[in-house]
């Protein structure tokens, strides 16, 4: 009709623009009542974790504003850029026959798979750079997701190949057209597909990453926890203990007939070359050595050790500080710097700042700090722990409040804190879910735009509704399903990233992977699911078009 080929680009460019703008304004409105929604949980975690804290209004930042319109608008106009230099390109007659652009994605497939193969294999060597920096990680993690992208085409092929028979199988001549379509028109389907794979994959790599830290936190708690009632001082800030308790107070829980044996630490925090180092001082029964694991040390030799002056160190602290077994720490004491030799490192993820651990007898020694920060107790097998519990709380002790737990509810309100922390993710993981129905959605719907004429052809041949129909959803279940093998090696790629890569760099924890197949047999029935209800609009649609309307030219 005339129009121009830098015309078309500048037009498409303004209707990415209009978008963007319209896209961030809905999604500025939306971000503040999700917001509302989210707070409520991220002030519980900073409850159970940190300190309490009460947050009552929302507050918006001008730089949130700006990152969201520069990842709204700004990211809509560069994702325009190609589609709109191509669309320009196009001689009048090749955009309105869709196969040449299909046959041209299809001869490049190769290229693609390669390009993928290279960008996979870049991303795994940025990863293994010997690097403490998380944003390092973080980039390594792009190239591979790239790269799994670049290499849908080809998944979709191989799949299309050994499910074609099938379908053909079981569902005839509409099995046929349903997974020969995907091919077909493979520029629209791959792009939707990658983006529900990569959706699924991240469902799959938050989902076996927090529960392979559930279950390595839980194996900790159980070894860890080995008494059977646990006593502090009420405190303000969850993930140290800053009040104390009198000695006084220890001596009488002591001298109980039903305590069979005794624990306590005290903690203090020391500061010095503008660092807080959180030093323990414990009081550890022989009996509670086997509740650590140590990463660095010969345990027999360890607690010789540290019963002889030297001190051991959490796996976060040694680290973060760079610090072997044999190695020295100065330590600010109250009469002066000190080194301390390293016994042994262990495995611990009460506190990502790391902990320092010293015997209570040398403690002593060198601070002054006087009281202990808590008390933990073995009772004697022919008593009931919830009586020698009423007993400690009926203790007379001078005014001061305990704080009484017995081992159950310890391990228990521990593990009910450590879901609710990761709460935010499952949020996060149903937003990414949504985000790609909506895009295989709309893939469809521009699908069925595209293939008017020739399901109006189909239909005027003799091609059924209820078939045509069948056809789309038969379709969507063959891409939910490509979508689906594609995500499950991902997804385990990125948690096996998430446990051994950024949460070591990240806190210092080593965790255990596990392999779940209850959630890859979830996440396959999610992938497919969810392509399958975005069929089911688009399908009806083209079940009823009329094959008069369709086959009539402009």
């Amino acid at each position: 009709l005339g129009v121009t080929s830098n015309e078309v680009s500048k037009i498409i460019i303004r209707e990415a623009l209009i978008i963007g703008i319209i896209g961030t304004a809905i999604g500025f409105v939306l971000a503040y009542f999700i917001s509302k929604f989210l707070i409520v949980f991220i002030s519980q975690t900073i409850n159970d974790l940190y300190y309490v804290v009460s947050v009552r209004e929302i507050y918006i930042s001008p730089f949130i504003i700006l990152k969201g319109a520069a990842l709204g608008i700004l990211a809509t106009i560069i994702s325009a850029i190609k589609p709109a230099k191509e669309a320009s390109m196009v001689h009048p007659r090749s955009a309105m026959m869709r196969s040449e652009q299909e046959s041209s994605l299809l001869k490049k497939v190769p290229a693609m798979s390669i390009a993928g193969l290279l960008f996979i294999i870049i991303g795994a060597v940025v990863l293994y750079i010997p690097s403490k920096n998380i944003w390092l990680s973080y980039f390594g993690i792009l190239p591979i997701i790239i790269g799994f992208a670049l290499s849908t085409p080809l998944i979709i092929i191989l799949v299309e190949k050994i499910f074609s028979p099938i379908f053909r199988s079981l569902f005839g001549i509409t099995g046929k057209i349903a997974s020969r379509s995907i091919i077909q028109n493979i520029s629209r389907t791959y792009i939707a597909i990658a983006a529900l794979a990569l959706a699924v994959a991240a469902t799959v790599g938050v989902g076996t990453m927090v529960s392979s830290f559930r279950s390595t936190v839980i194996n900790w708690l159980e070894a860890r926890l080995n008494a059977d009632i646990f006593i502090s001082a009420p405190s303000l800030i969850s993930r140290r203990n800053d009040a104390v308790l009198s000695e006084e107070v220890l001596n009488k829980i002591k001298s109980l007939k039903e305590v069979k044996d005794i624990n306590f630490y005290r903690e203090i925090e020391l500061l010095q070359n503008d660092k807080k180092y959180l030093l323990i001082a414990s009081g550890l029964s022989p009996r509670s050595y086997s509740g650590f694991q140590f990463k660095e040390g010969n345990p027999n030799e360890v607690w010789k050790q540290f019963e002889n002056g030297e001190i051991i160190l959490s796996e976060p602290f040694a680290y973060k500080h760079d610090l072997d077994v044999g190695s020295t720490l100065e330590l600010k004491t109250d009469y002066g710097m000190r080194d301390f030799r390293i016994a042994g490192i262990y495995y611990d993820y009460a506190s990502d700042q790391g902990l320092v651990t010293i015997h209570y007898d040398h403690f002593k020694k060198y601070w002054n700090a006087k009281g202990v920060s808590g008390i933990s107790v073995f009772v004697d097998e022919n008593y009931s722990i919830e009586e020698v519990k009423e007993k400690i709380q009926a203790l007379e002790k001078g005014g001061q409040q305990l704080f009484v737990r017995t081992y159950k509810f310890l391990r228990d309100s521990s593990i009910e804190i450590f879901d609710r922390t990761f709460l935010i993710a499952q949020v996060l993981q149903m937003l990414a879910v949504i985000v790609a129905f909506i895009g295989i959605l709309s893939s469809l719907v521009s699908l069925q735009l595209e293939r008017k004429r020739e399901l109006g052809i189909l239909r005027a041949n003799g091609l059924l509704p209820g078939q045509l129909f069948k056809i789309v959803n038969l379709q969507t279940l063959l891409m939910g399903l490509t979508a689906g093998v594609l995500a499950l090696p991902l997804g385990n790629i990125l948690a096996w990233i998430l446990v051994y890569i950024i949460n070591k760099r990240s806190f210092g924890w080593t965790m255990q992977f596990e392999f779940l197949p209850s959630i890859m047999m979830e996440a396959m029935a999610l992938s497919i699911v969810a392509a399958i209800l975005a069929g089911i609009y688009p399908g009806y649609k083209m079940s009823k078009t009329s094959p008069a309307n369709a086959l009539r030219e402009e």
